[in-house]
């Protein structure tokens, strides 16, 4: 109910609160079935009816979470004073007591159209009110049945208000913390799709400047592929951040041969693309985009080994190795990814050398 943009809820709350209307139908049936002065009785009829009109005008308004200022509270309770309470004193010589009807619809035009303390502590002084003027009145009142129930039932609805505002605050809170990770996550995927593809950028045109002179057509070719490789991460950043791509792993994987055919570094697969279902691809086509941007940067390598299964991924080097306890942005968010598919990441460092990654899924 709460979720819904603003509007929609001060629709849903409006039918709700107006629907209790009918509540006042009972007084107005009493008041005509007693004797008394049909002046009066006209007069009080008119004022229910006046009443529920402003009741209505009244539910129209924000709610006390957006209303908030000081200076806004007490004219929110200014309106509610003058457009409710003459009606309610102009039915109260004809209807007496029953007039304590109309308490739980104060109180809560009182609680929804100001802030939750501050419309707590009104409403709780309008029910003393009530239940001090019945005893005045008349003694006897207080042990009414009509009285009492007016009472609760205004109670139930700062009760409401109370829920209200807590599923409220539940809300914003959960609201806020699907935005932070909805941050994070386009944080990751911008590091992950940035940091590959800069590398390999920079690896290609530092050959093509070795090449530039010695072979200028092997120099063009690497230019191009640097031009191709530029296109591809503006489009990657792009959809990353409007989030309407999910990485391919086939491509993933043809992108590691050429970065690591660039780097002169020997590349073995073991397995296909297709041995892998498709909901797996995605992740197991971030963790090789990573796995390849890692050992460009800091392996030093000359081998790597991909093996590629059914909810199995591992890629190992021959480089200088890796502390496991020092995950970087890149591989922290690549563990979080796999531990929230349920997977199993691991980062080996044999004792002969070198660093191997695997990736188990369920």
């Amino acid at each position: 109910m709460f979720n819904r943009k603003p509007a929609a809820r001060g629709r849903r709350l409006n039918w709700y609160a107006i629907v209790w209307l009918v509540i006042l139908l009972q007084p107005v049936s009493m008041l005509w079935r007693q004797s008394g002065s049909l002046a009066l009785k006209l007069l009080a009829t008119f004022a229910t009816l006046a009443f529920c009109g402003f009741y209505i005008e009244l539910t129209r308004f924000k709610t006390g979470r957006q209303i908030g200022s000081s200076e806004n509270r007490w004219q929110a309770l200014a309106k509610v004073t003058l457009m409710l309470l003459p009606w309610v004193a102009l039915a109260v010589p004809a209807m007496n007591w029953m007039a304590a009807f109309f308490l739980p619809f104060v109180v809560s035009a009182t609680i929804f159209t100001t802030p939750l303390r501050f419309g707590l502590t009104v409403a709780v002084l309008e029910c003393a009110a009530v239940c001090l003027g019945a005893g005045f009145w008349d003694k006897a009142l207080l042990s009414s049945g009509n009285i009492w129930g007016s009472t609760l039932s205004a109670f139930f609805v700062m009760l409401i208000r109370v829920l209200t505002e807590r599923q409220y605050l539940d809300n914003e809170r959960n609201r806020r913390e699907a935005a932070l990770l909805q941050r994070e996550a386009i944080s990751r995927d911008v590091h992950d799709l940035l940091g590959h593809s800069l590398t390999v950028l920079t690896l290609k045109a530092e050959v093509a400047r070795r090449l530039v002179e010695v072979k200028p057509e092997a120099a063009a070719k690497e230019l191009d592929e640097i031009i191709e490789l530029s296109r591809t991460a503006l489009a990657d950043v792009r959809a990353t951040v409007t989030r309407l791509r999910t990485p391919d792993l086939a491509s993933q994987l043809a992108t590691s041969v050429t970065a690591f055919k660039a780097a002169e570094i020997e590349f073995t697969v073991e397995g296909q693309v297709e041995q892998v279902p498709e909901p797996q691809r995605e992740i197991l086509a971030w963790a090789l985009r990573e796995a390849t941007t890692n050992i460009l940067r800091h392996a030093q390598a000359k081998q790597v080994k991909l093996v590629l299964r059914e909810g199995y991924l591992s890629i190992s080097d021959d480089g200088v190795g890796f502390s496991g306890a020092q995950f970087g942005n890149g591989l922290s968010g690549l563990r979080s990814r796999i531990e929230a598919e349920g997977g199993k990441f691991t980062v080996i460092v044999p004792a002969t050398g070198g660093t191997s990654l695997e990736i188990e899924l369920p």
